[in-house]
This record gives C-alpha cells, sequence and structure tokens, in this order.
C-alpha cells in the first residue's frame, strides 16, 4: 500500500515538473503578447487586421516577413502587409508568435470561428523558422456558404 503512495507522489511529482516549464513560457507568452500590442510594429499592424474583421477572411497567415490575409468571398482575393515596405524590420519569432497572439485580443471573429496553427519552414540556406496562422472552422465557413447561396438566390429571384 505504501508503494502505491509513493509511485503516486512521484508521478504527481514528475507531472508537476513537467507542467511548471509550459506554465511559465505561456505566461511569458501572454506577456509578450501584451507588450507587442504597445509596440510601433502593432500600431501599424493593427488597422490593417481590423480592417478584415469584418469580413470574415478565410485565413491569415504571419510569416517573418508580414501578414497575408485571404478572402472567403471573394474567392481568391488577398491581401499582404510586408513589414519592410512599411519600413519595419522583419519580427523576430517570438514578436511574430506574440503578434499573431495579440490579434486575437482585436479581431472578434478570430476568437469564435478560427484555429490557431503553427508551422515550421525551411528556407534555402537551411534556416528553420516557424510562422502562424488562423484558418477559418469548416462551421463557420458552412453558414457563410449557405448566407451567400441565399442573398444569390434572393438576387436571382429580384430579376
Amino acid at each position: 500500500m505504501n508503494v502505491i503512495i509513493i509511485i503516486a507522489g512521484l508521478c504527481a511529482l514528475a507531472a508537476a515538473c513537467l507542467l511548471v516549464p509550459i506554465l511559465n513560457r505561456t505566461r511569458q507568452q501572454e506577456n509578450l503578447a501584451k507588450k507587442v500590442r504597445q509596440t510601433n510594429l502593432y500600431g501599424h499592424v493593427n488597422p490593417f487586421l481590423k480592417n478584415h474583421d469584418r469580413e470574415e477572411p478565410e485565413e491569415i497567415i504571419f510569416r517573418p516577413e508580414g501578414i497575408t490575409v485571404r478572402m472567403f468571398a471573394p474567392l481568391g482575393e488577398k491581401y499582404t502587409y510586408t513589414f519592410s515596405r512599411h519600413a519595419l524590420d522583419d519580427p523576430s519569432q517570438d514578436v511574430l508568435f506574440a503578434l499573431a497572439q495579440a490579434a486575437t485580443l482585436d479581431m472578434k471573429c478570430l476568437r469564435r470561428y478560427y484555429t490557431f496553427s503553427t508551422h515550421r519552414s525551411v528556407t534555402p540556406a537551411g534556416v528553420t523558422y516557424s510562422w502562424y496562422s488562423y484558418t477559418i472552422r469548416s462551421a463557420r465557413k458552412d453558414e457563410l456558404l449557405r448566407s451567400l447561396a441565399r442573398k444569390e438566390a434572393a438576387r436571382e429571384k429580384e430579376k
């Protein structure tokens, strides 16, 4: 019986040791997201993102060179915000992640209808970097498709 209690205690200790670094990293990322919202970079990017909040894009991609918004409708339309074109330095990996997380705070649609993903890519020089995306969830995309179909049917009916 004592052995089971000792094993359970060791398992709990091991779990706690694994969770502490994860919680610390999460706390650091939250703090960085709060700080990035107060930067010149976010001041430039935020109007671009908010402009597309009402339109419900299909995907928003945060890469080291800029942000791309692919629209749901009209199909295939996309908008790009390039950091260098706006005289801004490319953000570091931590700042890029914080920028993607901070966007969630200001874009209402991201919180409710999108899935956040982390991706890894390799440059031709062999350097690995991370980039992030928000992709619309299937259920929301279906709702938007039905809404567009109803609007199109109403237009056809008026003709």
